[in-house]
């Protein structure tokens, strides 16, 4: 008896999910398809006869197409200056509009926090909900005005929806383990396990992980490791989104508040500006220079501007940090819109997200 249940409840967990696909592309082709302005595109007969291509995935593929060239097209002209021309138009045209402008700016951010992986999730924490009952929450990298984190407690296994609570910093615990096993767990409600087993050593394939050049003399950027059997072993200092050798250095005090987490130290990598706390750093820096000659002389000036920067990756997520970091450098007298905009135009960074984008953004927000 307990065979055949097994059995099922195999074959289930491999279709469900299928079916469940299958019901919602169907349904996406049947509301295309129906489209009025496309009904009267009947059925196509090629070869004399011998092939008929149905009107309904005549009228799909249309559509599909013409819509991955706009949006293709759209997003080319946004890389030029004509399309900051045109998108601040489009915000500013909105934001005029009572209510409506609310839902717009929601939406955009929304739309970039989702599609511009900014808003990755931070460290998991446990949280205990009720007496002797733990559960899985992610830190959001914000706090609130009295001092509490705010986390994200997803339900499982459906992690778009769940429940922002403010927790005071001594009512949760952080764990060791990595986003990708926490979300494995909520994902799998429980049952999934990470499928790597031994060791846990972070190796990546040598020709997927070419070694980059020097950036400039007295750059930190030389790329190092130790080669085994067609390998790099990355440390600790290797960024991994990019595989460049990260820059630590000491967060000034009075900067720390404006910091998600009030971190004491960071990792910051100088090519995609990819951000991390860290508690003992192997070795510090103080010459912001080797991260962008665009960056302030100030040893604190240029330490508020590149947390700023690297802030950026998500603007809806860290603005209050990001004002008060900007804040920070506009009243050492320097202009950081002008430094973003002198990074934006630096070839050897290349950030996960657009420089210019978030600077028209904050010369909007910032008005």
């Amino acid at each position: 008896m307990s065979s055949w249940k097994r059995d099922a409840g195999s074959g289930l967990i491999v279709l469900a999910p299928l079916l469940v696909t299958a019901y919602i592309v169907a349904w996406m082709f049947l509301k295309i398809a129906g489209l009025p302005f496309l009904v009267e595109i009947s059925d196509y007969t090629v070869i004399d006869g011998l092939l008929t291509i149905p009107g309904s995935l005549i009228r799909v593929g249309i559509v599909l197409t013409v819509f991955s060239m706009l949006v293709l097209s759209i997003g080319y002209l946004m890389r030029t200056t004509v399309g900051g021309i045109v998108e601040n138009a489009i915000d500013g045209a909105m934001n005029q509009l009572p209510g409506l402008r609310i839902v717009y700016n929601a939406s955009k951010m929304a739309a970039e926090t989702a599609l511009s992986d900014t808003n990755r999730l931070q460290k998991p924490v446990k949280i205990e909900t009720w007496e002797g009952m733990r559960m899985t929450a992610f830190k959001t990298g914000k706090t609130t005005d009295d001092g509490r984190e705010l986390l994200f407690l997803p339900t499982a296994p459906n992690i778009t929806t769940g429940f922002v609570v403010e927790v005071e910093p001594d009512q949760f615990t952080e764990t060791d383990e990595s986003v990708e096993d926490a979300l494995t767990r909520v994902l799998s409600a429980g049952f999934g396990e990470n499928s790597e087993s031994g060791i846990p050593i972070n190796v990546t394939d040598e020709e997927k992980t070419p070694l980059r050049r020097l950036r400039r003399p007295g750059s930190l950027r030389a790329k190092t490791g130790i080669f085994l059997n067609s390998a790099v072993l990355r440390s600790p200092m290797t960024c991994p989104d990019c595989g460049e050798e990260r820059l630590s250095f000491v967060v000034p005090s009075e900067l720390r508040e404006d910091v998600p987490g009030e971190p004491i130290s960071v990792l910051l990598c100088p090519h995609c500006l990819q951000l991390e706390p860290v508690e003992d750093p192997n070795t510090e820096f103080t010459d912001f220079t080797t991260l962008s000659d665009a960056l302030p002389k100030d040893e604190d000036t240029a330490a508020a501007m590149a947390l700023a920067a690297a802030l950026l990756s998500s603007l809806a997520l860290h603005r209050q940090h990001i004002d008060a970091l900007l804040d920070r450098v506009e009243a050492a007298g320097v202009d950081p819109l002008l430094v973003l905009d002198r990074l934006a135009d630096d070839p050897e960074l290349e950030p996960n997200f657009d420089i210019e984008s978030r600077r028209r953004q904050l010369l909007q927000l910032r008005e």
